[in-house]
């Protein structure tokens, strides 16, 4: 039986530090974006915004405060969706969530 080896996710230097960043250099879409630690929060979104090493969004800015809150030295952020998106009224996921929710954005 042949198996298939499961990517390895790599760290590399960026602004500001050493990084996870996937893809790695700014691209419409994004897999993944972290703090290199040995203890991470480790957490899930559902599609990125403009975030990348060194200026991070406000979301992955609150993200680090709450890590470092609880006693985290790291963290990581998975993208469910990986297409950056900025504009709620025409991010997908957004625009089904607010119809699944009855709740109006535009």
């Amino acid at each position: 039986m042949q198996t298939e080896q499961i990517p390895v996710l790599k760290a590399d230097e960026y602004p500001g530090g050493i990084w996870y960043y996937e893809p790695h250099t700014y691209q419409p879409y994004r897999y993944v974006l972290g703090r290199v630690g040995t203890h991470p929060l480790v957490c899930i979104g559902i599609n990125p915004s403009t975030a990348q090493p060194g200026a991070l969004d406000p979301t992955l800015k609150s993200v680090e405060r709450l890590a470092a809150a609880n006693g985290f030295d790291s963290w990581i952020m998975f993208n469910v969706y990986p297409q950056r998106a900025t504009d709620k009224t025409t991010d997908v996921f957004c625009i089904i969530l607010c119809r699944l929710t009855h709740f109006s954005i535009f």
